[in-house]
Order: C-alpha cells, then structure tokens, then sequence
C-alpha cells in the first residue's frame, strides 16, 4: 500500500488521541467542543499504559494445550502545537512460550526549518541486544503535516459520523481524580475501519489500487468479529479530554481462528486452534500546560542512521498467520512426543 495512505492513517490515529455538567447536552455537541478544544490546545503530556492478555487452545483431538501470550507497557508522550512536536519515551515488555522479551523506545517528532518533520526513533531489544537511533522524515514519503493537522482541527461530529462513528453521551457526569466529566463512548469494528480507508483514500486524493484493495480486503477478513470500544472523559469546563480507555472486550474471534486453521492445511492435519482474548486494554491519562519545549537529543541527531521506510517492512497478515502456525504446529509436536 502507498506510503502516504499509511503514513496518514497512522498521523490521524495519534492526533486524535488527543463550565459545569449541562444535561442538555449531546453527544455532537461534547465531541464538536472536544475537537475544537484539542485543535486549540498549545501543548499535553500523556501518560499511557497498554495490556494484552491472550491464550492460544492448540488440540489435536484428545488433548488440549494453552500457548500464554502477554504483552504490557508505559509510554509517557509529550506534544506541542506550533511548531508540531512530539517525544514519546517508554518499554512494552512480551512474553510467550516460556520466552521474555524487553523492548526500551524513544521517539522525537519535531518541524524542522523547512517545515518537514523530523523523525528520531530509538530502540533497544533485549532479545538481540540490538540498539540504535534512524531518522525519517515526511519529506521522503511525500506528507503534508500541516495539512493532516488543519484538516484534524476540523472534524466536527458530522464528520465522524460520515466515517462511520456513532458517539454516545452518558446521562450523568463522571468523576476523574475530582475532575466533572462528560464521557463519550463509540465503538469500532471492521465495517467502520472499511469506512474510514475509503475516507483516508478521499482525503489523500490518492486512490487505492487494486493490489492496495486485495490487501485491505485480506486485513479485514482477519479483523472480522473486531469490536474496539473507547471512552473519552471530557472535563466539563475545559472540554478537553482528560482520561481515555480503549478495549477490546466483546470481540469475536472466530474469524480469526478459521483463518488460522484453514491456513495450516495439511503441515499439522487434525490439529485446531482457538484463540481466547483475556484483556486488551489502553488507558491513557491527559494533562495540558506544562510542555514548554521538545528537543532532540543530539546523540541522536549524530547516530541515527536513515530508516528508509519502515513501512515496507511491516508484517503483512500471512506473516501472522505463519508465525502462529508455527508456534502451533511446535506445540502439537511437542504433545505427540509426549
């Protein structure tokens, strides 16, 4: 898929996650103060935590084994309007199989003279040991950031609806740490992300191929079943948001489990598999005013080797499924020798 219709999809991502309580409210009316009210914030500090809880049933007619999979980390985001800035600092830590694995991440966003971004990103794995700064900027994928903010700042509740979200308002206000909030609550699944690639393709002016439409196609056949619920906590006085929980929670995955199966075919014949989501959660906390500049480390200004396009390496969802069918075919394996 082109860069640009990634590189978009991604920015809109990360943006959006950026007087008392008045029954006479809506929905609409919350999100389109809440729009305004980030596109007008000059800074935020975000503090971030993510978890995965997951089981992989693998059975070969008599017996049953469980594959554990868990994930979890913290990220602590800092982030300035004008000029568009962001720093990122945090580790998610894996863990499967009986194997660990610590991934350490930083990463600073900043406009440089030309009006480009700029993009540092360190990683340091524990598995391989490996570790180092690369640099990108939205020069070499053709962005226009400016344009992906301004339009941002722009979306009003009509928008989203066109996207295919339908936000609801709680009836009672809610509290954080003391704060009067308004929650707003909407929910994902595979038909809306349809709706919102055809969109990201409408506002790219760039349309998908058909090569771009098979993958697409096959990514949504995966996500089949998805449900992605959020809740923004909006402060009744400020309409900014101030808390932010997304799960995954009613989520069906047999889609994903046929797919999984079909594609082993005969390498581990009367095998199945069955995946179980315990918990996929992120929970976000905001606060605003207190990011008063972004600077990058010149240690990475003098390492950071050229990434290229990271995007030309992320795993396409046969990888995924290859990967699994490995871990299952091993485990089946394993029980027949015992």
């Amino acid at each position: 898929m082109k860069k640009k219709l990634l590189v978009g999809l991604l920015s809109l991502g990360m943006i959006s996650l950026l007087s008392g309580f008045d029954s006479a409210q809506t929905a609409d009316s919350v999100l389109d103060s809440m729009s305004q009210a980030s596109a007008e914030a000059d800074n935020m500090s975000m503090d971030m935590a993510m978890n995965m809880d997951l089981g992989i049933d693998v059975g070969d007619g008599t017996t049953t084994s469980t594959i554990a999979v868990a994930m979890n980390g913290g990220f602590k985001v800092d982030y300035i309007l004008e000029p568009l800035s962001m720093m990122m600092d945090g580790s998610f830590s894996m863990s499967t199989m009986g194997q660990n694995q610590d991934m350490a991440m930083k990463m600073y966003m900043v406009t440089n003279e030309d009006g480009q971004i700029d993009t540092y990103t360190y990683t340091e794995d524990s598995a391989t040991g490996e570790a180092g700064w690369t640099h990108e900027s939205t020069a070499d994928l053709g962005i226009d950031m400016s344009s992906l903010m301004e339009m941002q700042g722009s979306i009003t509740a009509a928008d989203y609806a066109e996207w295919g979200l339908t936000f609801e308002l709680a009836p009672e206000a809610a509290d954080v740490n003391g704060t009067e909030c308004y929650l707003l609550s909407t929910s994902i699944d595979a038909s809306t992300l349809s709706t919102m690639m055809d969109k990201i393709a409408e506002l790219s002016g760039e349309a998908f191929t058909d090569e771009d439409m098979a993958v697409i196609d096959q990514g949504l056949a995966f996500l089949d079943g998805l449900v992605m619920n959020i809740e923004y906590y909006v402060d009744t006085a400020t309409y900014l948001p101030v808390q932010m929980h997304m799960d995954f929670n009613g989520t069906d995955l047999s889609a994903i489990n046929s797919l999984i199966t079909s594609s082993m075919g005969e390498s581990a014949e009367g095998t199945t598999v069955a995946v179980n989501l315990n918990d996929l959660s992120v929970d976000a906390t905001m606060s605003y005013g207190d990011v008063a500049e972004i600077t990058v480390p010149q240690e990475a200004i003098d390492s950071a080797v050229d990434a290229g396009s990271v995007y030309d390496d992320l795993e396409t969802y046969e990888d995924v499924i290859s990967g699994v069918e490995d871990a299952t075919t091993e485990t089946a394996a394993t029980e027949v020798i015992e």
